[in-house]
């Protein structure tokens, strides 16, 4: 993760917190199916990868931008009122992920 004085820009920021959820994501990637994720609604899935990596992400964009709000999938809204919101999926393509298929992002 990168510690800068100066403020970064937007997309180096989201580029730091996209790497912060992608090592957790990574790290389940080769244990993880649709025994360890529970069903949100009909074919919605979330995991503990899912929570985890929204965790990373939030944190490392608090860390690099304070101040910022943030609406994300799977806790919500949270963070102080702010000129600006981060809208975050941390696993777009649970069902993909769960078993293995390759595509899905962050």
């Amino acid at each position: 993760m990168l510690h800068h004085s100066a403020r970064l820009n937007d997309v180096e920021i989201a580029t730091e917190a996209a790497k912060a959820g992608a090592e957790i994501l990574l790290r389940y990637w080769e244990t993880i199916g649709k025994a360890d994720a529970d069903m949100k609604a009909r074919n919605d899935w979330v995991s503990a990868a899912d929570r985890e990596a929204e965790q990373a992400i939030i944190a490392c964009i608090r860390d690099l931008s304070p101040g910022d709000s943030f609406l994300a999938e799977e806790t919500g809204a949270s963070g102080e009122k702010s000129n600006r919101t981060w809208v975050i999926d941390p696993l777009d393509g649970t069902s993909n992920y769960l078993q293995h298929f390759p595509v899905w992002s962050i």
